[in-house]
């Protein structure tokens, strides 16, 4: 499995170390998804450790994964299980790009299926009691944000006043690899940004701020849309900001967005990743099979009636 041998082995913690700054510096992942695959190949050494294993993560085999997948199924849910495997095989893929290996030994380790399970989503009339919950404008400029661009919670954090059109017709987002994408900006959203921005202490700077005037935070952005979801009255529905992403794909796709164009919104590198929306609901369904219903039943009706034969069918 190794490229070549070497005099010295590194050990999983310089391997992990080296990759995660290239994911920093080279991928421009996020700090939050740099941490994410930090914690999940710490906890793969540890593994290791435990398990008898020395550090050698370059003369790992196919075997000693398999064993891991089997340790990591026993305590945890299919979805996190591949995210765990995903991360560490990110490491042994860079491993193969710097000539380190020839192959990468998790290519034949299997991976949970992805769950199939469609999230629950609010309702329109469930986004507007959201919306009437928001007691301040900087809430409401924040839920309208969410709801209606589908931007993740790292983009709306790193908005800056700058990345709003004049007109507030549309804002930049730079999203995952520091890729830019243009998002259009309802009226709705319009306004309320026109409100927030209103009442800013100075113009430019960081669009969305906390109480101290100075760049929200994770913590502090999850607390004011918890407060907002919990004041209007959903605390028991487990309502995230990832949700109103899923929520804005969803609508999305069932006011006839194309696939491409929604790839484009959600900053998606792939098409594959946005068909992670494509689930619908019975109502959606009843109506497409009865438009198809009434095109076959109105062309059955022009259609000259054929004559009748008195020739039984074989």
């Amino acid at each position: 499995m190794p490229a070549q041998s070497e005099a010295v082995r590194p050990n999983l913690a310089d391997l992990a170390k080296e990759f995660l700054i290239f994911l920093k510096t080279v991928r421009h992942y996020s700090p939050a998804t740099v941490c994410a695959y930090g914690a999940d190949l710490g906890q793969f050494g540890r593994w290791l450790a435990d398990n008898g294993r020395p550090d050698a993560p370059l003369d790992l085999r196919p075997a000693d994964f398999h064993a891991y997948a089997a340790h990591l199924a026993a305590h945890y849910a299919p979805a996190t299980v591949r995210r765990k495997l995903d991360a560490i095989s990110s490491l042994y893929r860079h491993q193969v790009a710097t000539g380190r290996l020839t192959i990468n030994p998790l290519a034949t380790v299997p991976r949970p299926q992805r769950s199939r399970k469609i999230p629950a989503i609010p309702t329109p009339d469930e986004c507007r009691r959201i919306l009437a919950a928001c007691v301040t404008p900087r809430e409401r400029a924040v839920m309208l944000l969410l709801i209606t661009t589908g931007i993740r919670r790292g983009e709306l954090i790193s908005l800056n006043c700058e990345d709003l059109a004049p007109d507030l017709s549309s804002m930049t987002v730079t999203g995952k690899g520091n890729k830019q994408r243009c998002l259009p900006l309802p009226p709705v959203t319009r306004e309320a940004l026109r409100t927030y921005l209103a009442e800013r202490p100075e113009p430019g700077g960081p669009l969305i701020l906390n109480q101290a005037n100075r760049r929200i935070g994770t913590t502090s952005l999850r607390r004011l849309f918890a407060q907002v979801v919990r004041r209007a009255g959903f605390a028991e529905r487990e309502w995230t900001m990832h949700t109103m992403r899923h929520l804005f794909a969803t609508r999305m796709l069932r006011s006839g967005c194309g696939l491409p164009e929604l790839r484009e919104l959600l900053g998606h590198e792939s098409g594959e990743a946005v068909l992670a929306y494509l689930h619908s609901d019975p109502a959606t369904k009843q109506r497409s099979v009865a438009r198809w219903a009434d095109e076959l039943t109105a062309e059955a009706a022009n259609a000259a009636p054929m004559a009748a034969t008195n020739e039984e069918d074989h």
